[in-house]
Parts: structure tokens; C-alpha cells; sequence
């Protein structure tokens, strides 16, 4: 997914999946950004207080780099949730 501009707040993306609870997880996303941001990838409560199970932090830049989590859920549907620290980087 390339994102050309964001024009007010952070970057997140979210896709819902089904796991099984309790098994354990291992999650990739490949980043980069414009400039140099922290990025979060989370495990997390698809709805309700959204409890983040597992996550996974990593500072980029204009090169791409793994940003990665391992981690277990207790619920049957969860989001894996990516997101930008900083405002306004693509």
C-alpha cells in the first residue's frame, strides 16, 4: 500500500482477521515514510476498549525496514493495526 499524501493526523491502517485464541502469531510489515517517524504495528481488540495484545515498534526513514510483532490473542477476531507516531508523513 503506498499512501501519496496525508493531509492532517497520522497513518493507520487496520485489517480485520480470525485466529485462533491463544495461538501464537508472528506478524511482518515492511516501512518506510517520507521522514523519519516511529511506527507501531499492533495485535489488537477488533472492537470495544481495543486492548492491544501484542506490538511491535521500530524508527524509519526513507528506506524500507521489518517492523514486526509476535504475540497471542484471547479473542477470535482481532486487527492488526499499523500506525505512524508522527503527523503528517506518508
Amino acid at each position: 500500500i503506498e499512501i501519496g499524501d496525508v493531509q492532517k493526523g497520522n497513518f493507520q491502517y487496520a485489517q480485520t482477521i480470525a485466529i485462533q485464541p491463544g495461538q501464537q502469531y508472528h506478524a511482518i510489515a515492511w516501512v518506510r515514510a517520507s521522514e523519519e517517524t516511529e511506527v507501531e504495528l499492533h495485535l489488537r481488540r477488533e472492537t470495544g476498549d481495543y486492548r492491544v495484545f501484542a506490538k511491535g515498534t521500530l524508527k524509519v526513514g526513507k528506506e524500507w525496514r521489518p517492523v514486526e510483532l509476535i504475540g497471542s490473542a484471547a479473542d477470535k477476531t482481532v486487527r492488526f493495526f499499523l500506525l505512524t507516531k508522527k503527523a503528517n508523513v506518508t
